[in-house]
């Protein structure tokens, strides 16, 4: 499985990815898709530019995933419920047969793991969502993400954990602040807790630049892949945009057999065709 980073795409093609060898394109990718998914009316799409919000449409995803097999979405994150409620993304992913996790319409949803077989061996997916960076909580009775806060994620790890004894679990987390280079000391000191209890990789995302890889007892902590398919210029009445560091981008594939490799890419901010990013890898 290859993991990515943050998807905000608010039409077709608004990132095109370029120079993507076969072997990548078609292997099984998670990424986390940053914002409310919308169904791309234009009314609705020209409104929500207009906002302090980001936000995909369907038309900007589905074109993404014509390009690279994305088998599922991660959505604990700061801005998923942005442009709409919880149940009209989820409406708009069930479209495209996507599965999601890491938040829901409460929180037993939210809490549910991602469960795939590759090569033979069998993984779990958890993902968690910070509300120092105003991601929202869900709770028994409303929509959100799964909390990142220490006793409830050692919890709902340990649970998980006894409950797929014969699985690989892996951790997601958006944590830590934006365009900040190293990881905080407290997600650092809970990774290695959680190494430590059995979760076989750990994998960060929301400071929209790279940050180190660290490899703890053998396995790998990730604390930061950076931007994914992040359509720059155009949110926010075309007012957000990154510094020329957070142009360089990870995607980490994990191996079924423990191995790890670290993709690069680079993101094109001149393009200008029809409004069009490009996204390149180099490998």
């Amino acid at each position: 499985m290859i993991c990515c980073g943050d998807i905000a795409l608010p039409f077709e093609d608004a990132v095109q990815v370029k120079k993507l060898p076969e072997s990548l394109a078609s292997s099984r990718w998670i990424g986390n898709l940053e914002g409310s998914l919308l169904n791309g009316e234009h009314e609705e799409v020209e409104a929500a530019l207009g906002k302090r919000i980001v936000f995909n449409t369907l038309p900007g995803v589905m074109s993404l995933c014509r390009t690279i097999t994305f088998e599922a979405f991660n959505v604990a994150n700061n801005h998923i419920l942005d442009a709409c409620s919880f149940n009209n993304t989820k409406e708009s992913l069930k479209k495209i047969g996507k599965p999601y996790f890491g938040a829901g319409v409460n929180l037993s949803e939210a809490a549910e793991p991602y469960l795939y077989e590759e090569g033979g061996e069998h993984f779990s997916v958890l993902a968690f969502g910070d509300k120092l960076i105003k991601c929202i909580y869900a709770t028994a009775q409303s929509q959100g993400v799964n909390p990142y806060e220490k006793d409830y994620v050692l919890d709902l790890v340990r649970k998980t954990l006894e409950h797929y004894p014969t699985h690989h679990l892996i951790c997601f987390f958006h944590w830590n602040t934006e365009l900040e280079k190293y990881p905080q000391p407290l997600d650092r000191q809970l990774s290695h807790t959680l190494i430590d209890m059995g979760v076989w990789a750990i994998v960060g995302c929301h400071a929209h630049r790279t940050q180190p890889i660290e490899i703890y007892k053998g396995r790998p902590i990730v604390y930061g892949m950076g931007n994914f398919a992040f359509k720059q210029n155009t949110f926010m009445s075309e007012s957000l945009r990154f510094p020329e560091f957070s142009y360089s981008e990870y995607a980490i594939e994990l191996s079924p057999d423990g191995a790890v490799m670290v993709h690069t890419f680079h993101y094109d901010n001149n393009r200008s065709e029809e409004h069009t990013s490009e996204l390149q890898s180099p490998d």
